[in-house]
């Protein structure tokens, strides 16, 4: 029920910023319009790094040490 109230007084007060101080309202409404954005992006450039494939290192003289170090280690 305090949902449903608090829903429909703070429509009354921003329709009553809309009507009363339309500039207000406009800068409100961009506000959250930038911060919007920001969330936007920053879920996307998460979301991309995420996804993102690594980028594979091959080293052959590393491979190829590993495969020989049995013959040169000491016993």
């Amino acid at each position: 029920m305090r949902f449903i109230l608090n829903f429909f007084f703070f429509g009354i007060l921003f329709y009553l910023i809309w009507m009363f101080f339309p500039d207000a309202f406009l800068k409100l409404v961009s506000w959250a319009d930038i911060v919007v954005a920001f969330f936007r992006d920053l879920i996307t450039n998460a979301a991309d790094k995420v996804n993102s494939k690594p980028a594979e290192h091959h080293e052959p003289a590393h491979a190829a040490w590993l495969l020989l170090a049995p013959f040169f280690m000491k016993k």
